[in-house]
């Protein structure tokens, strides 16, 4: 087994419908819902959509824009825009009820299924991949690519709906070096791009860094070290909430619970600077806690962790408030196997979820889906 093998086994170190009449919740069914929307005026005369500066590359022009709002981690978009979230207690959506439906919602009071119709993502080509992650309006899927024994590269692909194929896989050339490049995060207004690396800069064996730019379609300056986060240890899987309020990663630095942790860093404004990084003692244990990833609203988390268990595997919990700590962890029986599953990502409405296994022998990227019941 080489040296990244090993690297990675070891420390990947990733309403109720508005009428009963319409039954299984068809919003999340439609494109349109999972693909995400231009945020409505939530009271006459303003809005939060996009202009003709946020624009977003699209494999088709008639796909609306991501939202240009607040949520980048260097740059804080227009101070005018109202931000939408699921939790703000405002109709700013096509809901109907109070923080329901939209793009990036579930409708009111759904309860999800479990998942299903788990199979392998075509169209990434053949080598190990790691970390995939759903842009905000769901046409991007950013993940890794091992390139060589030593390096791995940033790559993403997109698609034209949510039931098609990946195509168009490319580097992120502009980004990439000759050193060890993963988990890329691209936040909500397509802007900033997170990821770890190990190129020279840096604190530690792995750190968490960030391009911007000032358009969505425009080119990445060049990478930076996420200032005030970083350690001498290993800090890897960098994802931010979707307010741009919490900087969530993965760290094998002291302070935690042991082995690989999930830690959290949070700031008041999401142009702001971030404080002192503090580990999830909720979610923490001494086992590998890995790859993750948060839903929305926040109130969703699934991670990789092989707690009580030889082999890596894929855990849920929820919380009512996205200020509390979450509930137990439940293992995800419908997408765990024999061998290791790692790197989950959850799409902004929940219902879609990337992973990365060894199922079939190498690392691929599989994809399941789960229904409103």
């Amino acid at each position: 087994m080489d040296a990244a093998t090993t690297y990675r086994r070891w420390g990947y170190l990733g309403c109720c419908c508005a009428a009963l009449a319409l039954s299984a919740c068809p919003q999340l069914l439609s494109d349109e819902f999972l693909l995400g929307r231009e945020v409505q005026a939530s009271d006459a005369g303003s809005s939060a959509g996009a202009g003709d500066a946020g624009r977003a590359r699209r494999p088709d022009a008639g796909r609306r824009d991501p939202p240009d709002a607040t949520g980048g981690v260097g740059d804080p978009g227009d101070a005018g825009l109202r931000l939408a979230t699921c939790n703000d207690g405002l109709r700013n959506q096509d809901e109907t009820g109070i923080d329901c439906g939209g793009g990036v919602c579930s409708p009111c009071n759904c309860r999800f299924g479990p998942f299903h119709d788990v199979v392998q993502v075509d169209g990434l080509g053949a080598d190990d991949r790691f970390g995939p992650m759903l842009s905000a309006d769901g046409t991007w899927l950013y993940y890794s690519v091992k390139t060589s024994t030593t390096v791995e590269d940033l790559f993403r692909a997109t698609r034209s709906g949510t039931g098609s194929v990946f195509t168009g896989a490319e580097a992120l050339t502009e980004i990439n070096g000759s050193a060890l490049e993963g988990s890329p995060f691209l936040s909500r207004d397509h802007r900033t791009l997170l990821f770890f690396s190990d190129r020279a800069g840096g604190l530690g064996t792995r750190d968490l860094w960030q391009a911007t730019r000032a358009s969505a379609d425009g080119a990445f300056a060049a990478p930076e070290p996420i200032a005030g986060v970083n350690s001498t240890a290993m800090d890897l899987l960098p994802r931010l909430s979707y307010d741009g309020l919490a900087l969530w990663f993965e760290s094998t630095r002291s302070g935690g619970s042991g082995n690989s942790d999930i830690w959290v860093a949070e700031r008041p404004t999401p142009s702001g600077a971030f404080g002192a990084p503090r580990p999830r003692a909720d979610l923490n244990t001494s086992a590998r806690e890995e790859g993750f990833s948060l839903s929305a609203d926040q109130l969703t988390i699934v991670l990789a962790s092989n707690r009580g268990l030889d082999n890596m595997d894929l855990w849920m919990a929820t919380r009512t408030d996205p200020r509390a700590n979450f509930g137990a962890l439940t293992a995800i029986a419908e997408l765990n196997g024999a061998s290791d599953e790692i790197d989950p990502g959850l799409s902004l409405n929940g219902r879609e979820i990337f992973f990365t296994t060894m199922r079939d022998t190498d690392y691929r990227i599989y994809h399941a889906v789960r229904d409103c019941q």
